[in-house]
């Protein structure tokens, strides 16, 4: 692929124990603090509940999308779901233990990106290789994914795997690995198998017949594959049409609500404006600037390679439909890994420039890394006692009976779903019948929020119980993101005459 192979790096037993320790040492705190780094949020209900409610012995329903029936099999992409179920019957159910397989996830994916740039001889200097190792595991980008509970961390997965893959040696695992990516890929999210298409386009323009039979032909069966055999099983459950009218329904809420909303760049290309893409890009022109005025700039190379997939491909998501901030990590990965497999192979030619040339390189890569994981555990650490979870879960069960039917928004998801038999949650609100509707009893959620979804379900209600969490500076001056808010949540409880709810006994 353009790629000139190196002597490569002495790798020892000293350096499989640092190398092991280190990996368990960034588990470890992120184990320790993913509960603090958000609130459960709507996206995060919305992919995980399937896999719980299976978990639960629910079956394999949901009660949280919009245009998904609650008693009808999940009609969607299942492979995290799945992956989500499989987890919690090893860790059982709770927030640290959902969160726990984004952070295994996308910790062994940048663990098998830097092995295999060691094996493949693609990074020869310890400087370029810690280089990179500091944005698989910092970036702000791949920090979103540890605690967001959607199925973004497989899609770093899947990533890492096939670039794994296109530079193992042997012949048959390159073409089985490719076709079980691309099958997963579409079993992950149809964004997933988008990406996946336009990158195998472009990486097929760049490098042609050296990756058609290994990479691209088998990645495009297995995309095909995909396609027909979710079609199979949705179709086998009797959801397909629930699922086309889903995707439909979503793409056209996510362009007419932002145009209503006047989005801008921001909305429709957030991926592409999070401050950790933006100065990895920065750094990959600089060096591109670099190569082309030594003429060293050639065809197919691996920054243009990583800048074609992670720009190109980002920009075309984001017109067709949209690309968020949290599919960032398919801007940044590419883009990457790209440009410090190239800056390995000019490391003279970029140490033979001026000094501030070579330092405009590597500074926006250190600020980019300091946004992501620093500040997540710096903020996770301020938020120790204001986003503590078992306060919340003592007060939900204090408040709430197991027989009573719940609406509830998804900040409270984790200590509603386990407790609680009947329960809808978030978008759903706007999917409910109006006979469903009139079950509901109990409304849970922020005082804002609560308020509004009594007046979306109707009826008459009545505020029985309060929990307001601590509070300190960031609470107080941050009032939205990730960083801000912590916890306060009511209760409302139905006082119409069409249902009665006996008093609750101590």
């Amino acid at each position: 692929m353009g790629i000139e192979r190196g002597p490569g790096i002495q790798w020892g037993r000293k350096q499989t124990v640092l190398a092991a320790t280190a990996i368990a040492a960034l588990v470890a705190v992120n184990l320790v603090l993913v509960t603090r780094m958000s609130r459960p949020w709507p996206d995060e209900a919305m992919y995980i509940d399937p896999g719980v409610n299976l978990y639960l012995g629910h079956g394999f329903v949901t009660s949280t999308y919009v245009g998904q029936p609650a008693d009808r099999f999940f009609a969607g992409t299942p492979f995290y779901q799945v992956l989500v179920f499989a987890w919690l019957k090893v860790l059982g159910f709770s927030l640290t233990a959902v969160r726990s397989l984004d952070v295994v996830l996308v910790i062994l994916s940048g663990v098998l990106v830097l092995a295999t740039c060691i094996r493949a001889k693609l990074v020869t200097h310890w400087s370029s290789l810690l280089l990179l190792a500091m944005l698989l595991f910092s970036s702000h980008s791949l920090m979103l994914n540890l605690g967001s509970g959607r199925p973004d961390a497989v899609g770093v997965a899947l990533l890492a795997a096939q670039f794994a893959f296109a530079f193992h040696p042997r012949r048959w695992l390159k073409i089985g690995g490719s076709f079980v990516v691309g099958f997963l890929a579409v079993f992950t999210g149809l964004q997933l198998a988008f990406f996946a298409f336009w990158c195998l386009v472009l990486l097929l323009v760049l490098f042609g017949r050296q990756i058609l039979k290994t990479i691209v032909i088998p990645n495009f069966l297995g995309l095909g594959t995909g396609a027909v055999s979710l079609y199979l099983l949705l179709n086998w459950k009797g959801v397909w049409e629930i699922y086309v009218a889903k995707v439909a329904l979503n793409s056209y809420q996510s362009r007419i609500t932002g145009l209503g909303r006047g989005w801008g760049l921001k909305q429709y290309f957030g991926g592409l404006v999070d401050p950790g893409v933006i100065l990895v890009i920065l750094s990959a022109v600089i060096l591109s600037v670099m190569l082309y005025r030594r003429n060293r700039l050639k065809r197919g190379n691996p920054l243009l390679a990583g800048l074609a997939v992670g720009v190109l491909v980002p920009l075309l998501m984001g017109k067709v439909a949209v690309f968020p901030y949290y599919y960032s990590y398919l801007a940044l990965l590419p883009v990457a890994i790209g440009f410090c497999v190239e800056l390995d192979q000019q490391w003279e030619v970029v140490q033979s420039e001026p000094r501030w040339q070579w330092r405009s390189l590597i500074l926006p890569l250190i600020f980019a890394g300091l946004l992501g994981a620093p500040l997540s555990w710096f903020f996770a650490v301020v938020h120790w006692n204001t986003r503590a979870y078992q306060p919340v879960e003592e007060f939900v069960r204090q408040s709430v009976r197991p027989d009573d039917i719940v609406y509830s928004e998804a900040v409270a998801y984790y200590a509603v779903r386990p407790f609680v038999k009947t329960a809808y949650f978030g978008e759903y609100i706007h999917y409910m019948s109006v006979p469903d509707k009139r079950t509901v009893n109990v409304l849970i959620g922020p005082p804002k929020d609560a308020k509004e979804d009594a007046h979306v379900i109707g009826g008459q209600w009545r505020q029985t119980a309060e929990y307001r969490g601590p509070t300190n500076w960031a609470t107080e001056s941050i009032k939205h993101g990730t960083y801000g808010p912590g916890y306060h949540l009511v209760v409302y409880e139905r006082v119409d005459a069409n249902r009665t709810r006996p008093a609750r006994t101590p």
